[in-house]
């Protein structure tokens, strides 16, 4: 699951997962001993759903339904009990069912949905944790759950879990007349528990125990019976805000120039976004030398893309974001010599400042286009 965390934040970032589209076209020369070149680099326009990657994890994690809207979600086999283990001394078949309260001791489970947010913040509005009971035991009985706690980093100290759902019991559904097996869903969610609280920590476990009683009286038989199963579902609906979530990558770059027989004397690049996601981004480009020491960027200021504009969680309005931004000689001497790229990125939905919900469908798009203007110094 931490897998696809990062692959869904990647994809949010617009630019790193995306293919684009380069022209063919004509380079356009102006003069001769400076020439100038004007090069269209990209005009693409592409959906979220397909800048997704194809993987396997992802098609099991991500939900999309009819309307394109996304769900991630999470499922964990917790534990199987027995018919024998369950029943212990007691007799597995019988004319009046007795008295079994059963405990499973609290066991900790890895989710790995720990991811660094670097200072930012991310508030999901309808999050759920589903306890998943299949039972195959025709027996009245009902379950309650203790010693639940969360763990939102490694060696974090375990939060408690708290609410309603902690300190209830719940009665079970269980098979009659023909049926094999019922499977019962107990949901933990916004109004009975601090589950947004959980979710919005990316925990790294979950630690849970449980205890299950019998409802005794009536004739029984579970000889043969399958294990009973109880399982975790975690089910995230992108409805979400988030703000300042900060990213950051390094790159081998190397622009091939010779500056022996070509001067940059300048490059001007203008970028034009229609986007229509609600999802905007600061971004910053730094040049590095071989020793990882910035020694120029792209931008004077961030590049600021922003996000289209949005009423009751849905995209209303397209934003278009225009920058042109010019590249001097004395930086131009920087970049010939730089060995790597930085590239530093913070992730912001629309009014984030004031927690806006935000809901992402796979649908939504964004149209970019790049082009590129360069002065040069042949040296002849």
């Amino acid at each position: 699951m931490k897998k696809l965390i990062i692959i869904f934040v990647s994809i949010l970032f617009l630019f790193s997962a995306c293919d684009y589209s380069f022209f063919d076209g004509k380079i356009e020369t102006e003069g001769t001993i400076t020439p100038t070149y004007a090069v269209p680099l990209i005009d693409a326009s592409f959906t979220l759903e397909e800048l997704l990657p194809d993987d396997n994890d992802l098609n099991r994690y991500l939900l999309i339904d009819d309307t394109g809207f996304m769900t991630l979600l999470y499922k964990k086999n917790l534990f199987d009990i027995s018919p024998p283990d369950f029943f212990g001394n007691y007799p597995l078949a019988g004319l009046n069912l007795p008295y079994i309260e059963y405990t499973e001791d609290a066991q900790t489970f890895d989710l790995n949905l720990n991811l660094n947010l670097n200072g930012g913040t991310v508030v999901f509005f309808d999050p759920k944790l589903k306890i998943i009971i299949t039972n195959y035991w025709g027996i009245p009985s009902k379950i309650s759950f203790k010693d639940m706690y969360y763990t939102p980093d490694v060696e974090a100290t375990p939060l408690p879990i708290t609410g309603s759902f902690v300190t209830d019991t719940f009665l079970l559904d269980y098979p009659t007349g023909t049926e094999q097996y019922v499977i019962d869903t107990l949901e933990m969610n916004v109004n009975n528990s601090n589950i947004d609280e959980i979710l919005e920590s990316l925990p790294y476990s979950l630690t849970a125990g449980a205890s299950i009683e019998t409802i005794p009286g009536g004739t029984y038989d579970v000889r043969g019976a399958n294990n009973n199963n109880v399982g975790l579902e975690i089910e995230i609906p992108l409805n979400l805000s988030m703000d300042n979530i900060s990213f950051t990558d390094t790159l081998n770059f190397d622009l091939g120039v010779n500056p022996d027989s070509t001067k940059v004397k300048s490059l001007t690049l203008n970028f034009i976004a229609d986007n229509g996601f609600p999802l905007g981004l600061k971004s910053q480009i730094y040049f590095l030398d071989e020793n990882f020491n910035i020694v120029d960027s792209v931008f004077n200021t961030r590049l600021d893309v922003t996000p289209a504009s949005v009423s009751n969680g849905l995209v209303d309005a397209r934003i278009e974001t225009k920058n042109t931004t010019t590249i001097s000689e004395n930086s131009m001497d920087h970049i010939l010599e730089a060995k790597y790229l930085l590239m530093d990125i913070r992730l912001r939905t629309t009014d984030a400042a004031n927690l806006l919900p935000v809901m992402i469908f796979a649908d939504y798009d964004i149209k970019i286009r790049l082009s590129a203007k360069m002065d040069l110094e042949l040296i002849l």
